[in-house]
């Protein structure tokens, strides 16, 4: 297990590109209206998604319900799906299957990776958004310096893969058996843009980066920038002795997981397992909406344990989140707790500050 663990958040990725909850509607619908961009086929399927949100404006003279918000539109969706309703012309199967492609598609065009090129006849290198390149060479710093580490992450994207998949290994802790001893244990909570599920067998199959990057070319000029799309190449893993579907997995952020639980629940357990056996816990961009009981309990129930926890930091540039997390901690935790109003970026530069660990890249 890891003495420290990141908790990251939405507000991670946004210096990346990522939209926040609140904005990826706003964000998803510019996406939209660049019909060449898209193709066809995933231009049906924002319109599919804009029209079901539109069909629920009725709602509100008898029920509040804030349907700007992603997360919002998505729990209300999975409730459709529960009660077994139809609306916009859509059935709830539909209606779900299309919020992924939407969430997916929305953040694999938004996030931007940098290249550089040091002549027409090299290769060219593709680098981490920014700033997971500085939040990368942080880790390495804290390993160095004999300090254990793991990452607890709410966000669907492959940023922070990237990120840790360039300079080390990965273990997603999906299976029981653990990676190479060296990986950087990393649980994505609510799934993953390069993971898909085989149906015969309900494992989840984590598409690898490495993987990728030997099997596609990318167009790399200096000083540019790509993005990178995974989710339309999951078909290249086999399971079970057939092709995978290129359907990512992706958790709504609602209290009730149950019909995720089977697949994902390892993942879960070992963020459990994390945070009991944490003496740092350091939060970064996560808002900790009132709304999400998942987490509450994870935390709540996750660190009981003997350990005796050191810190508990949270980095965010939201003044009105530190009454919420304090509300989430008991008096111990609450002696150790810091509430830092930085970005991410400045989150990785005051940690090794404070951790004596010296200078890390800033890209």
């Amino acid at each position: 297990m890891s003495n420290t663990v990141f908790v990251l958040g939405a507000g991670a990725s946004k210096e990346a590109g990522a939209p926040l909850m609140a904005d990826f509607l706003e964000v998803a619908d510019e996406i939209r209206a660049r019909k060449n961009l898209i193709g066809q086929y995933t231009l049906d399927r924002f319109n599919q998604i804009f029209e079901a949100r539109g069909s629920l404006q009725s709602i509100f003279s008898k029920a509040d319900l804030d349907i700007h918000n992603i997360e919002s539109l998505f729990a209300a969706f999975e409730m459709i799906d529960l009660l077994g309703l139809d609306i916009a012309g859509a059935d709830s199967k539909s209606l779900k299957s299309a919020m992924r492609d939407f969430i997916t598609q929305t953040l694999e065009l938004s996030i931007k990776y940098p290249t550089t090129k040091k002549s027409p006849e090299s290769i060219g290198s593709i680098h981490p958004p920014v700033p997971y390149e500085s939040f990368v060479d942080l880790i390495h710093k804290m390993i160095s310096a004999r300090i254990s580490v793991s990452c607890i992450t709410f966000n669907y994207d492959i940023a922070l893969d990237f990120a840790l998949q360039r300079s080390g290994t990965i273990d997603y802790c999906l299976n029981q058996v653990p990676a190479h001893h060296k990986a950087i244990p990393m649980m994505k909570l609510h799934g993953s843009l390069n993971w898909t599920r085989c149906e015969k067998c309900n494992s989840i199959r984590p598409y690898h980066l490495e993987e990728l990057f030997k099997r596609r070319q990318f167009d790399i000029r200096d000083n540019g920038e790509i993005t990178i799309s995974i989710s339309k190449r999951l078909n290249e893993m086999i399971c079970c002795g057939e092709p995978l579907k290129c359907e990512p997995v992706i958790v709504p952020p609602t209290w009730n997981k149950t019909l995720y639980h089977q697949a994902i629940s390892q993942v879960w357990h070992s963020a459990a397992k994390h945070l009991r056996e944490a003496e740092n816990i350091y939060v970064i961009g996560y808002s900790f909406p009132e709304s999400d009981q998942f987490f509450k309990y994870l935390y709540a129930l996750g660190t009981i344990s003997n350990t005796i926890l050191k810190r508990f930091w949270v980095f965010d540039p939201n003044p009105d989140l530190e009454t919420r997390y304090k509300s989430l901690l008991g008096s111990t935790a609450r002696s150790r707790f810091e509430y830092i109003r930085s970005t991410f970026k400045e989150a990785t530069s005051a940690l090794a500050y404070r951790l004596k660990l010296g200078d890390i890249h800033l890209s």
